[in-house]
This record gives C-alpha cells, structure tokens and sequence, in this order.
C-alpha cells in the first residue's frame, strides 16, 4: 500500500519579493543566477561588502552571504563607523555580530 499521504508535507515558503529582487539585482551585477542549479566555482572570487549597520548595507550583505552559500564567489565584510552620531561605536560593534552571524568573513571586524 502506497503511504505517501501518511505524513504531511511541509509547504516551502514562499520569499518575500523585495529579497527576490535583491538577489536578482545584485546577481546580476555580478553575473550569477539566481534560480535553477547553482555552479560551485573551485577558486570563487572574493567580494568585500562594506557595512555602516543600516538596513540598505546589511541587506547587501544579506544578499551577498546568500551567493556565497550557495559556493559561487567568498564574502567578506567590512565595518564601516562614520562616526557621524553618538554611539556609532556601539553600532559599528552590533554590526560586526550581525555580519559574523551571516558567515561574513575576511575583513570582518569594525574599522573607522
């Protein structure tokens, strides 16, 4: 007796389209796909991202990490402290765990 409807099947989510678009921007930029069979390249090239801890750097980087995953190119990141407010030392420090969280490698560290 054939069971497959034994047990449920967990539904994909669905990605939110302003991150498909993201990706699909930036893909684009540097010449990857985005859907379909990813190619893991054997000496990926190295993207250093840099990042003041706002929404628009950390979704570039977001995106970034997300190519990386997938073994197309390496990402590091680079923290950026503008020192243009009060506790942007702080920030820059929140940012730098933030990034170490997406696997944001060399250069990953704050620097004014």
């Amino acid at each position: 007796m054939d069971n497959d409807f034994a047990q449920p099947r967990r539904a994909r989510g669905r990605l939110d389209p302003t991150v498909g678009k993201a990706r699909s921007v930036v893909g684009e930029l540097l010449g990857l796909k985005t859907t379909g069979k990813n190619r893991v390249v054997e000496n990926p090239p190295l993207i250093l991202v840099g990042c003041s801890g706002g929404p628009d750097s950390l979704a570039l980087a977001a995106v970034c990490a997300f190519f990386a995953s997938r073994g197309e190119v390496r990402v590091g990141a680079v923290v950026v402290d503008h020192q243009m407010q009060e506790g942007s030392a702080e920030v820059a420090q929140a940012t730098a765990v933030q990034l170490r969280e997406l696997g944001l490698g060399p250069g990953c560290g704050p620097h004014g």
